[in-house]
């Protein structure tokens, strides 16, 4: 039987480009049926990821899940609406409000599990909700189904000819699973067991001007009649300028583009030259200039060239800003596989 997805190349999307052992660890993750969990600091392009991977497959839009600290495992997977309900009973000639099924309702999660058909299931900072979140969420999706706990046994007929589903909820037989990507911003520790059932991937922003140049030419090509290689160069530059500033203690190096990028533009004519190739941000606040060139670049993966130039050195967060797990690199496969 031919495996229901094709391969990631990370190459295809319009907007976005994935490392070469990133598109290697998405396949993986896809045709082992893992959950892939993908960390790095905001803006590296973790949700991106998502949308790329369902782009390039042609998976349809991406089933997106936003967790909060206040969420719980059955949040992602259905809703009892009890306010409704409560609503209902106040008035005593309205019969609805004696059952429960009425009021249940299957979230993204939960659908996704129940149609059973190929698509990106993006679960978005995990690391925001408590601490039993992530092992409660893997435990579902290691079975791919579930229980609607708040709906009584004696109303699970009633619920499926009313609702299509029942008490309990799977795929059918056959269905195939969605590709399921979880994030995090490391702001809390994970689990160790959730660590250990998930293939890792760990996203930086780029640092190769090449990469910079290739995201910037497909991110503004549908917005910029006349994409030169001036206002590449401008662009790539006031974004090193704005990452510079956001990390002032990381050597200049490691944001400032090699030649023959930044051979023109110093430090004081970057602003300048930004506004006088993009004229749709001359008019803009230095802080809304700095807000749409970001946009260009947030959201990309890291490129890591196989030999790094004479200008490149690994960057060194003194207050160590984002520290992957140290029992994971980016290549990192669980040794029960």
């Amino acid at each position: 039987m031919p495996h229901p997805y094709a391969t990631y190349t990370g190459q295809q999307s319009a907007g976005y480009i994935a490392a070469p052992q990133t598109a290697e660890i998405v396949n993986l993750a896809i045709h082992l049926g893992r959950p892939l969990l993908v960390e790095g600091e905001a803006g590296c392009g973790k949700t991106r990821l998502a949308g790329a991977i369902a782009e390039e497959l042609g998976l349809g839009e991406v089933i997106a899940v936003t967790v909060k600290s206040t969420s719980q495992a059955k949040d992602l997977l259905y809703r009892f609406d009890a306010l409704r309900r409560l609503q209902d009973a106040q008035d005593r000639t309205n019969t609805r409000a004696h059952h429960i099924h009425p009021y249940i309702s299957l979230e993204p999660l939960g659908r996704a599990i129940q149609q059973g058909q190929p698509g990106v299931v993006l679960i978005d900072e995990v690391d925001k909700a408590d601490i039993d979140f992530p092992n409660d969420l893997l435990d579902v999706l290691d079975r791919f189904e579930f229980d609607i706990e708040d709906l009584p046994v004696d109303e699970s007929d009633a619920c499926m000819a009313e609702r299509g589903f029942g008490r309990h909820v799977s795929g059918p037989p056959g269905g195939t699973r969605p590709i399921v990507l979880i994030t995090s911003n490391r702001e809390k520790q994970l689990p160790e067991p959730f660590l250990r059932r998930c293939l890792y991937v760990q996203l930086d922003f780029p640092t190769d001007p090449a990469m910079l140049a290739e995201i910037v030419r497909r991110n503004l090509a549908t917005q910029v009649d006349a994409l030169s290689d001036t206002l590449i160069a401008g662009a790539v530059a006031r974004f090193c300028e704005i990452r510079q500033r956001a990390h002032p203690a990381l050597p200049a190096h490691v944001f400032i583009p090699a030649e023959p990028i930044s051979v023109a533009l110093d430090l004081d004519r970057r602003a300048a030259v930004v506004a006088d190739v993009v004229p749709e941000l001359a008019h803009k606040s230095k802080s809304a200039q700095e807000s749409t060139l970001a946009v260009v670049f947030a959201q990309q993966p890291l490129y890591v060239p196989p030999t790094y130039g004479a200008f490149y050195q690994p960057p060194v967060y003194p207050t160590a800003p984002y520290e992957p797990s140290s029992q994971f690199s980016p290549s990192y496969v669980p040794d029960s596989l």
